[in-house]
């Protein structure tokens, strides 16, 4: 005897044909669909699907894998690509980007997820002799195993690309240079609830960085614990943190107090440091996220201490939504001061200084369910009592971006 899924409505027939990301473009009507099928059933054999038929259908409505795919595109200018003090190289660039999530979610029955994203970005520089393009490339994939509730084990491989113009004067002499630079990290973290509103979480990474034009190759451990509150109604969140990174160079040297490379010795660097941030949301013509972050570093270096510095730096940022308007805006800044550096000649030279800005605007509006038009406005502005690494950056960017 023919069963009641043999009998489904063309509409059903229709769904069962679908891919899964199609399915998820369709969510909404569903539930139309999958009411035409069980009457439709019903009218053929006059019964119910049994339990088995309404699990495969589901099954069909609800699919464990999800994917999403974004293409950006767009223009802008760009008023200093080289961070130089004199002389910048100002250009417009067309820029264009790609960002893809694949996710497998987790049920009842299997108490684990897994997710990939990767993310995809080039800019292309007009009137720049020196720089002609930049890019980066970074894929992730997270496994998540959850076997009871609050208690959460992660694994995340990552690895990236870079081609771009670096600033590496808050850890070495003023240094900034066009770099090509490749990396893999393996981080894996561990969560649980203890209860009123805490959580505890342990965080361990290593990580291989390489660059093409820099004596800058090495490998960096990095050891995170968290203690994360929030609140019963979900609008308050606090995140107290502390870390300790360890970095071992692959031919860097160690130098003298005064700076005067020692042959024959390997550089690495001992930076722990300390973080608070907190996160109030709240609802007023639209939905509000304000977070305000402090975080406190120290380096050490394994020789004389010439690369010893204090680096203290605070953030605010504020999101607000209301559809299909979007607005976040950040600023940040941050004070290095070396131990061991000096700055000018005498008999007491000042030590050496630096105060970075960082000032970041997005505006977003979306138009239905695949478009979305934004605009972006980054200034960083460097100061500092060495000339040479002194500088301000502005960058004005347009686009659109399909949603898939």
């Amino acid at each position: 005897m023919p069963t009641a899924f043999s009998y489904l409505h063309p509409a059903a027939r229709f769904v069962s044909s679908l891919t899964p990301s199609t399915l998820l473009r369709l969510r909404f009507c569903l539930p139309f669909l999958f009411t035409l099928c069980v009457l439709n059933a019903q009218e053929a054999d006059s019964q119910w699907l049994t339990p088995e038929e309404m699990r495969e259908f589901t099954a069909l409505l609800n699919p464990d894998w999800e994917t999403s795919l974004e293409l950006t595109t767009g223009f802008g200018w760009d008023s200093n690509l080289l961070l130089t003090p004199t002389n910048s190289e100002s250009s417009s660039f067309a820029t264009a980007g790609l960002d893809a999530t694949l996710w497998k979610r987790q049920t009842n029955e299997r108490p684990w997820q897994i997710a990939a994203f990767t993310h995809v970005h080039s800019r292309w520089f007009k009137d720049s002799p020196t720089t002609s393009q930049t890019s980066e490339i970074f894929g992730q994939v997270e496994g998540r195993w959850e076997p009871w509730r609050g208690f959460r084990l992660a694994l995340r491989p990552q690895a990236f690309r870079l081609k771009s113009v670096m600033d590496f004067s808050t850890e070495t002499t003023p240094l900034i240079s066009p770099i090509t630079a490749t990396g893999t990290v393996l981080a894996a973290s561990l969560r649980q609830q203890i209860g009123h509103g805490w959580t505890a979480e342990i965080q361990a990474s290593t990580a291989r960085n390489r660059f093409q034009e820099l004596p800058e190759d090495h490998r960096e451990n990095r050891l995170e614990a968290h203690m994360i509150w929030e609140s019963t109604n979900k609008k308050w969140e606090a995140d107290l943190s502390v870390s300790n990174r360890h970095r071992d160079y692959d031919t860097r040297t160690r130098t003298t107090i005064a700076g005067r490379p020692l042959p024959g010795t390997i550089l690495a660097y001992r930076r722990p440091s300390g973080e608070a941030q907190l996160t109030r949301k709240f609802q007023w013509q639209g939905d509000w996220k304000a977070q305000v972050n402090w975080s406190k570093a120290r380096n050490h270096d394994n020789g004389a201490g010439y690369y010893d510095y204090v680096r203290t730096s605070g953030a605010l940022s504020i999101d607000w939504e209301n559809q299909p308007w979007r607005v976040t805006a950040s600023v940040g800044q941050a004070r290095v001061s070396w131990d061991n550096q000096t700055v000018g000649i005498g008999i007491a030279p000042p030590p050496r200084l630096r105060h970075e800005l960082n000032l970041h605007l997005t505006l977003e509006r979306e138009f239905g369910q695949h478009w979305r038009a934004h605009t972006e406005l980054e200034r960083e502005r460097v100061d500092s009592n060495d000339a040479t690494e002194t500088y301000t950056q502005t960058r004005l960017t347009a686009g659109l971006t399909w949603i898939f």
